[in-house]
């Protein structure tokens, strides 16, 4: 079963015109936004899985995007977060370039291949200057989740 945005993103955890000032505000901002969904079930384990992943090598994966991930069985299900920064930040990415749009994902230490197929999915969409272009454009969260749900059903 494919897995889509949808099933991950809950409409409290996204958003637009984010204010944050550097990377470590950021990752902190997003694991708290994942949790308004309720699905995980320890924040602070949440927190060091991130920044653990992140000390490993970037998540800034280029054209102005990073995709912090890492996996946890301190959650429900896979759950993530998603942000457009108000102000690029300096996110040290793969590129050197300042990154505006972020979408975080916790996936089950159990569910490995949901996960790398998750994370593949939303790379391809992150790397169409199109679907960028949209979602830097988007005024709310109910258009970011549309802009997915149209890229995808074209999937």
């Amino acid at each position: 079963m494919k897995i889509n945005i949808r099933d991950i993103l809950d409409i409290r955890s996204i958003v637009v015109d984010l204010n944050i000032k550097d990377k470590d505000e950021l990752l902190e901002t997003m694991i708290e936004l994942a949790a308004e969904s309720g699905n995980i079930l320890d924040i602070e384990e949440a927190k060091d899985r991130i920044f653990a992943r992140e000390k490993l090598m970037s998540t800034g994966v280029g054209n102005g995007v990073a995709l912090p991930h890492a996996k946890t069985n301190q959650i429900v299900r896979t759950v993530g977060s998603f942000a457009v920064l108000s102000q690029a930040i300096d996110y040290e990415a793969l590129d050197d370039q300042p990154v505006r749009i972020v979408l975080m994902i916790l996936g089950k230490e159990t569910n490995v291949g949901e996960h790398l197929k998750l994370l593949s999915s939303i790379s391809k969409l992150l790397s169409k200057d199109s679907f960028i272009s949209e979602i830097l454009e988007a005024e709310t969260s109910d258009d970011i989740l549309d802009i997915f749900e149209n890229y995808e059903s074209m999937n």
